[in-house]
Order: C-alpha cells, then sequence, then structure tokens
C-alpha cells in the first residue's frame, strides 16, 4: 500500500468514527431531553428518593452484618458502593446518601450501555468493520498484526470493538488527532532545528 492510500484509508477510518460518534452523542442528547422532560411532567424524582431510602436499609444492615470482618468489610463497601451514592453536604462533614448520585449514576451507566446498543445497530446495518480496515492498514508494516487478526478473526468481535469505538464519542478521538498534531510539530521542529 502506497502512502496516499494509507493516508486515504487512516482518514476514512476517523471520518466514519467522528460522523457515526457524533450521530450517537446527538441522539442520546434528544433522548436525555426528553427523558428528562417526562421525569418533570410525570414526577419520577420519587423514584429516586425511594430508591435512596431502599440502599440506605441494605447499607445498614450490610454494615450491621460486619461480624469480625468489620473493618475490611466497610473499607470494601465504602471503595465500592458508597463513594457512588453519598455525599458531604458540607465540607469535610459526614457523608450521606443521595439521590442526586444515584439518579447521576444510574443514567451514566444506561446512557453508556444506550450509546453502546446504538453504535451496534449502527455497525451492523452499515456492516462497518473499523478493526478490519486498521489490521489492513497495520499489516504492510507490521507482519506482527497478522498474527493479532489470526487470534481476532471473529466478524462479532471486531463489530464488537468498532461499535465501542463509536460510542465513547468525539471527544478521545479529538485528543488522539491532536496529540498526533503535536507530536508531528515537534518532529518537524526537531528536523528543523538539526538542520540550522
Amino acid at each position: 500500500m502506497d502512502t496516499v492510500e494509507v493516508i486515504t484509508l487512516i482518514t476514512y477510518i476517523f471520518f466514519v468514527v467522528l460522523v457515526l460518534a457524533t450521530f450517537v452523542e446527538r441522539a442520546l442528547e434528544i433522548a436525555m431531553a426528553g427523558f428528562k422532560y417526562l421525569e418533570f411532567r410525570l414526577g419520577w424524582a420519587e423514584v429516586w428518593n425511594r430508591l435512596a431510602v431502599r440502599y440506605a436499609r441494605r447499607l445498614d444492615r450490610l454494615y450491621g452484618l460486619q461480624g469480625s470482618q468489620g473493618q475490611a468489610w466497610q473499607r470494601f463497601l465504602d471503595r465500592l458502593f458508597w463513594r457512588l451514592v453519598s455525599e458531604s453536604p458540607v465540607p469535610g462533614g459526614r457523608r450521606i446518601l443521595s439521590a442526586r448520585l444515584i439518579r447521576l449514576n444510574y443514567l451514566r451507566v444506561i446512557t453508556r450501555l444506550v450509546a453502546f446498543g446504538l453504535s451496534l445497530i449502527l455497525v451492523l446495518a452499515l456492516k462497518i468493520d473499523l478493526i478490519e480496515y486498521i489490521i489492513q492498514l497495520l499489516s504492510g508494516a507490521y507482519p506482527q498484526v497478522k498474527i493479532i487478526s489470526s487470534i481476532i478473526e471473529s466478524k462479532a468481535v471486531h463489530y464488537g470493538l468498532t461499535a465501542l469505538a463509536i460510542s465513547i464519542g468525539t471527544e478521545p478521538l479529538h485528543q488522539f488527532l491532536v496529540r498526533i498534531e503535536e507530536l508531528e510539530k515537534r518532529r518537524r521542529a526537531k528536523i528543523e532545528g538539526g538542520q540550522s
């Protein structure tokens, strides 16, 4: 593959990921706006309060059943769950269970799953296999890539990884491109500095 083909393929890969990721992000923003409207209109705020009460009871029971492993169990709960659903109303104050954080974390997980699902639907409908393009791109320069491609032969894995790349959004892709530009500027500065 010559340089023009490589650049064209890389541009195509980034363009497809960027367009699909933007579409998925905007679709999720519209869905979240609709959800927030329904939540307000139908009074679903009480759902999060009831969930906070249920979690408070569950945590009280777990702390009550600590036994001799109390310290280790409490630290485990602190790291795993408590920090996700509690906040301190004042700096340095006692942490309390927060319906707001429970809602935020539930919605965060749900939106990530919906983003992945929507990305997977798009990838399957359009039959986009970015992993195959990347393997094709790298196999000329790096023969070891053929070993990796034989390990990851499954199209399902290719489609899943492509959907994952699209579902993470445009910001990681933007940061990646900015880093590539910075590396290129440093390389050019080093070359120009060495020639003078």
